[in-house]
């Protein structure tokens, strides 16, 4: 759990390069740590890995609640109606 951060920004990089399984299971972890004080983003970067595969309906549960715990994401919010847009 110390290392949740850094664990974090990884399974950032692996949606950058494309790994999005693996940085799904990355940020699994991360969301179950409840200690750590930014989930906010974590659930931002799940919604953001299930976009970048297509999986709109998947991504837009874990934008929805990254939103109700930091409305400060403009980039979240984005993404979110981006998904909302692709469904219809």
């Amino acid at each position: 759990p110390k290392y949740t951060e850094s664990r974090n920004n990884y399974a950032r990089t692996l949606i950058e390069v494309g790994k999005y399984e693996e940085a799904r299971r990355e940020l699994s972890t991360i969301i179950k740590d409840l200690t750590y004080t930014n989930q906010a983003l974590a659930l931002s970067h799940m919604g953001l890995a299930y976009f970048r595969q297509g999986q709109y309906q998947t991504a837009i549960p874990f934008l929805q609640q990254s939103i109700r715990l930091n409305k400060g994401q403009c980039l979240t919010y984005n993404l979110y109606a981006r998904s909302l847009y692709e469904l219809n």
